[in-house]
């Protein structure tokens, strides 16, 4: 787990994809779900290239989705520490905090109205928050501010 959080390749895709990504010390199991209705699991508990048993059984294939829940339930984030944000929103981040309007701040960044906006609202999905106020708050958790 620290190999993967130490890479900086990982940190980028774990950054990009937000929280449907999460690690575990060590998988237990290899498997895939289709449909909620159709399991593949493994013949050799590893590698799904050797062979796999397809189950249908819909009580089994329940059980198997309840571990792979639980499974995700106790992974955990990427972690990002001294993590800063993108290069290219570092400076839309600091203009909110000490620009009075968003025209003043387009003004000192140099960036049309619209360039500006899109770049906040591309900060806030990046944070993973709805409104400003929740973005600063974010940001200071994340040591970024």
């Amino acid at each position: 787990m620290d190999g993967y959080n130490a890479h900086c390749a990982f940190q980028d895709t774990a950054w990009a994809i937000g929280d449907r990504l999460r690690l575990v010390p060590q998988v237990p199991y290899q498997m895939v779900l289709a449909d909620r209705r159709v399991a593949a699991v493994p013949k050799d508990g590893r590698t799904l290239y050797d062979g796999l048993y397809l189950i249908r059984d819909a009580a089994a294939v329940a059980a198997l989705r309840g571990a792979s829940r639980s499974l995700w339930a106790l992974a955990l984030r990427p972690s990002r520490p001294g993590a800063a944000p993108p290069a290219h929103l570092a400076p839309v981040l600091t203009a909110m905090l000490t620009e009075p309007s968003d025209e003043a701040a387009c003004r000192r960044l140099g960036l049309a109205p619209r360039t500006y906006s899109r770049r906040v609202a591309e900060l806030l999905a990046t944070l993973g928050v709805t409104n400003r106020f929740q973005a600063g708050a974010a940001a200071a958790r994340l040591g970024w501010l």
